[in-house]
This record gives structure tokens, C-alpha cells and sequence, in this order.
């Protein structure tokens, strides 16, 4: 395999790649991030006869890094966490390899080739073409993600294929042969294990009917906020301060904590990380601290001290300024050692995992606005509410009207006769004919399904976009009036001969009258091409939810850290329980959350 790659593909890889790939290994996986040791191989996972060792799941980590552009180095607990994850991913592999040869399931020579070099049409071994006798899908079907590592921008091979294997993925290229072998083996079989999803014909009858019977609605909005005649001028405020004193200071009473701003601080720290007691670190750290904290007391200049010596490096950039901060944005030990503390006063705080020097730099007593100074600001909030309240209280009047007279007719001419009613009871002696009552405004939301396209996609469609694939709309969504699972569930449920809702809905700060306006069956017979595309789209759900997406499949290939679909946990769960997998625990340890956050 490998000379008939190295023969058939030209060079490409350069000492300045090379240079770049080693300069990114040493950054992300050096010592700093518990990187291994050069010349040091060991276990950290066995699988039948699979051994997986610290170099592979370093080396697989930097992939993961190259290919994604997570250069930046990973905190302990995601880095962890991440080890652990790409190391069941390749024990997942050798796994369900074992179960494709179980059932049969086989990758010959030829296939491994094609496979590795991607299904290539113009690779040849001893001037025959090779991948030309396999399915033209199987590019795509059996996609190999590794290719990136092998090739250039123009998607020629490298000629020094074994070079490229070695310091890629840290082992011999007979093991990496071996392992892609592993890996299509792995693929058949979830393939093998997809081609037994089936749907039930009546699910299919189901979403089509869903998709293709709709209803029109026409509604009535009621915002009493709207109905309440706009913002109060400040002419009016005042005169309701003038009037309503009373009310005005029992909601200050009620309220006093909305008109009070809290107690807050500005302190100044030096923070040094504290290592683990028995870490040979320890005392240095500690003395580090020590000398801070004398250097401290003795006066010298907080900020540059900060700048020298603290571990945080945003604090330090700031001269190890946190901000100004209320008591529930601080650590509480922080917060208490500061009540014992005088403006300029310097304390040391010892948390879990650092030592503190602290300086208070600035205080801010916590204050209440007086009822004086807000005497204006409560009248205007109580006088929106009686508007509003008053407009709410004519708006359920009216509402209910329109609701008994739209059992037998439209929105739109029950609105029209209840503003008609409405007007004539202003008549009088005094006023024969009063302004008209306007009425009540009726819109509809359009023709609607249970389950439909997105209408952003549609609305990007119209444009000209194409090729953009959106979720669906969300089938609790009531087109121009919100989300509301119960109105759909009513909606559809309307008839001709019952069309109305019988009360008024509330639909998150909104209320509304809501009548069926129109009804559309799901054509019959159904459309044969729709009834197959229902079923694909289906089949593809349940076997993404079962065997794994498009995401899952990839990180299974490549190695990745990631969730893995629950065919595959199930798995690996098992393997776990009954030993088949062994797993050095030590190498996986998922360290406390970083001590930094602690703020």
C-alpha cells in the first residue's frame, strides 16, 4: 500500500509545513498542556487486540486543532474531557469493526486503497485503475475525512505518504493501514445497522396530512396599552402627583427597593495560583504570595505590583483593578474581607485555590433615591396602569360582544355591528349624532399547515437564493399572532360548523378573538413523489437519531472529541461495563473548574 501510493502521487509536503506543524504541536500539546514527553510511550486504552497510546490521542488532538482552528489551548477540564471522548471514538471503531466481521462484513485490499485516497478515479496501482470499479456515491457514501492530511489545496497526494502517516498520527503506517481497515468496517456495519430503520406507511400519511391541510384565521388583537391613549404628557403627570399623593407614596413604600441602588466596592488583588500541596511547586508559589503581600503592607505601589505579579492577566493588565462591584458579583470571601477594610486598607484572602493580596480602592454606600426624587416617575407608572387597566376593562366589554356576535357571522361583521351598537348608545339629547366607534381591527395570518416550511427560506427562495437548506417553521407557531402549541391544537381543530374559538385567547402579552376564516384538505390521492420524499426525510431522521448524524459519523472517523450517537454509546457502555474496554483512568482525570473563575 504504501509504496504504490508513494509511486503513484507527487511530493508536496515542504520543511516550512513541516517547521509550522511542529511550531502548532509544541503551543497547543506541550508541556504546559500535559503534552507527552518525547522518547515516553504509554497506554491509555485497550481494545481486543487494540492498544491505543498517549501519542495517538495527542496526535489525534492536534488534527483536531488543524482541521478545526481550535489552535488556542483548551483549559484542563476541556482538555481532559476531550481525551477521553476521541479515545472511546477510536475504541467505538475496533468495536463495531468486530461486529461488521461478526456479520460477515468485509474490506478487501482494493477497497482499503480506494478508500484512503478517497475513492480517487484516477488512482492506479501498476498502471491499472483501481477505484474506478467501485459505485461512483461511494466518495461521498464512504467519505475519507483523513484526505485533508494528505493532500494539497489541489488535492494532490503527498509522495512521502509514510513520513506524513508517522508524524501525523504517531504510528507505523502498517498500524494506520490497519486502523482505516477498522474504520470502513466500522461504516459498513452502521450502514448494515441503518438499512434496517424502516417508517410505518401510516407515520408517512400523517406528516403528509399535516404538511398539506391548513387554515386561515382571522383575528382581533386586544392591547389595552394601545387602547390606552398613548404616553401621559408631563402636564398630566403632574397634575396626577397633585392628586394622588397618597397612592404616590404608599407605592414608595411598597417599592422602596426599585428606587435603591446597592453597596458597591472597587478592588484592587494580586492573584497567585496555589498548587496542589504536595506539588513540588508549592512553595514557591506560596512565597511568591508572601512577598506580594509584604511588599503590600510596606506601601508599595498596589498597581505596579499587580502588573508584576498577579495570574490573572486581565486584572494585571489593569493593575489588578476588578471593577466596581456589587456584592452578588464577587466572591463572597472577597466581599467580607473588604467590610474590614478602610479606603487604601491592604488584606490577603486565601481561597481554594489561590492565595489573594487585596486593596480597597474605592467605595459606593449603597443609596435611596427619595420619594421627592421620584415623585414623578411613580405618578406616570400608576397613571399608564388605571389607562390601561380602564382600556383593558372596555376592550373585555367589547370583546365579549363581538365574541356572541361572531358565532354567526365573520370577525369582520361582528366588529363592524358591535361598533355600530357601541355608537348608537352614545346617542342622546345632548349629542344626536355622536362620532362613529370605530371598529375593532380583524386581520388574518394566511393559509398555514401544522408543519411547514421555513418561511425565511421561501422568502430568500423569492430572491433568487437557492441551495440554503432552514429548519422548518415550528409547528407551534401561529403565524402573525406567536407561539402557542394550545391555538394550534385548537385551530385545526375548527369547523365550518364550529368556527369559532369560544374564548378569548391569550397568546404571551397579547389577547385575541380568534375564528376560522377558511379550511383546506390535504389533496387526495396523495402526490406518490411527496409520499416517497416524506418517507426519505423520515428514514434519514431515524437513522441520524439512531446510528448518528452527519457530525457524529465524522468525529467516529477522524477520531475526534464528541458526543457519539446512541448506537454507538450503547456500545461502548457495554464494553465498559463488562470490560472489554480498559481504560487507564489516570490519563482521563477531569481536573476542579478553573480556579480563575472564581472571582
Amino acid at each position: 500500500m504504501r509504496q504504490a501510493l508513494e509511486h503513484t502521487w507527487g511530493k508536496w509536503i515542504t520543511g516550512a509545513i513541516f517547521g509550522a506543524i511542529i511550531l502548532t504541536f509544541i503551543i497547543f500539546f506541550g508541556p504546559q498542556s500535559r503534552g507527552y514527553a518525547p522518547g515516553s510511550v504509554e497506554w491509555v486504552a485497550k481494545v481486543g487486540d487494540l492498544t491505543v497510546t498517549d501519542r495517538e490521542v495527542i496526535a489525534s488532538l492536534d488534527r483536531y486543532s488543524r482541521l478545526t482552528g481550535r489552535r488556542q489551548r483548551m483549559d484542563d477540564a476541556a482538555f481532559a474531557t476531550a481525551r477521553r471522548e476521541l479515545t472511546l471514538n477510536m475504541a467505538a471503531v475496533e468495536l463495531l469493526a468486530q461486529r461488521a466481521e461478526a456479520a460477515g462484513l468485509a474490506v478487501s485490499d482494493d477497497e482499503l486503497r480506494c478508500f484512503i485516497v478517497n475513492w480517487h478515479r484516477g488512482y492506479t496501482l501498476r498502471g491499472e485503475r483501481i477505484c474506478a470499479s467501485f459505485p461512483e456515491d461511494y466518495a461521498d457514501r464512504y467519505r475519507n475525512f483523513d484526505i485533508v492530511f494528505f493532500t494539497d489545496a489541489g488535492g494532490k497526494f503527498t509522495d512521502d505518504y509514510s513520513g506524513t502517516v508517522r508524524s501525523t498520527y504517531q504510528v507505523a503506517v502498517d498500524v494506520f493501514e490497519a486502523r482505516k481497515r477498522q474504520e470502513l468496517l466500522a461504516r459498513y456495519y452502521l450502514d448494515l445497522l441503518a438499512s434496517t430503520v424502516a417508517v410505518a406507511p401510516g407515520q408517512v400519511q400523517s406528516v403528509y396530512e399535516r404538511r398539506n391541510t391548513t387554515v386561515d384565521l382571522e383575528f382581533i388583537r386586544l392591547d389595552p396599552a394601545a387602547a390606552s391613549g398613548g404616553d401621559p404628557s408631563s402636564e398630566e403627570i403632574a397634575g396626577y402627583a397633585e392628586t394622588h399623593g397618597a397612592e404616590i407614596a404608599a407605592h414608595y413604600a411598597d417599592h422602596s427597593a426599585d428606587f435603591a441602588t446597592p453597596r458597591q466596592i472597587r478592588l484592587r488583588r494580586v492573584y497567585v495560583r496555589k498548587p496542589a500541596a504536595d506539588s513540588p511547586e508549592f512553595a514557591a508559589a506560596q512565597a511568591k504570595f508572601q512577598g506580594a503581600l509584604e511588599r503590600a503592607n510596606a506601601g508599595e505601589d498596589f498597581e505596579a505590583l499587580a502588573r508584576e505579579l498577579s495570574e490573572v492577566q486581565a486584572e494585571a493588565d489593569a493593575g489588578g483593578d476588578m471593577g466596581m462591584r456589587a456584592q452578588d458579583s464577587i466572591a463572597s470571601d472577597l466581599w467580607t474581607a473588604s467590610l474590614s477594610l478602610s479606603v487604601g486598607g491592604v488584606t490577603s484572602v486565601e481561597q481554594e485555590y489561590a492565595w489573594n493580596v487585596v486593596k480597597l480602592d474605592e467605595v459606593v454606600e449603597s443609596q435611596t433615591r427619595s420619594l421627592e426624587e421620584v415623585s414623578a416617575e411613580i405618578a406616570e407608572t400608576l397613571l399608564r396602569a388605571e389607562r390601561t387597566a380602564a382600556a383593558a376593562a372596555g376592550l373585555d366589554r367589547r370583546a365579549a360582544r363581538v365574541l356572541a356576535l361572531a358565532a354567526s357571522s365573520s370577525l369582520a361583521d361582528a366588529a363592524a355591528a358591535e361598533a355600530a351598537e357601541a355608537t348608537a348608545a352614545r346617542v342622546s339629547p345632548e349629542n344626536p349624532e355622536p362620532t362613529p366607534v370605530a371598529p375593532l381591527a380583524v386581520a388574518t395570518t394566511g393559509p398555514f399547515a401544522r408543519e411547514r416550511p421555513s418561511q425565511f427560506a421561501a422568502m430568500l427562495a423569492a430572491q433568487g437564493a437557492s441551495g440554503i437548506e432552514f429548519p422548518p417553521d415550528p409547528a407551534d407557531e401561529v403565524p402573525s399572532i406567536g407561539t402557542s402549541r394550545e391555538l394550534v391544537a385548537t385551530a385545526f381543530g375548527l369547523t365550518e360548523d364550529a368556527p369559532l374559538v369560544p374564548e378569548i385567547v391569550t397568546v404571551g402579552d397579547a389577547r385575541f378573538i380568534v375564528r376560522l376564516s377558511a379550511r383546506a384538505a390535504a389533496p387526495s390521492p396523495p402526490d406518490a413523489a411527496a409520499l416517497a420524499a416524506i418517507e426519505t426525510e423520515l428514514r434519514d431522521g431515524l437513522v441520524s437519531a439512531v446510528v448518528g448524524d452527519q457530525n457524529q459519523r465524522a468525529s467516529l472517523a477522524l477520531s475526534f472529541p464528541g458526543p457519539q450517537s446512541p448506537v454507538v454509546a450503547s456500545v461502548v457502555d457495554e464494553a465498559l461495563h463488562n470490560g472489554k474496554i480498559r481504560l487507564r483512568d489516570d490519563f482521563f482525570v477531569v481536573p476542579a473548574s478553573d480556579p480563575v473563575e472564581e472571582l
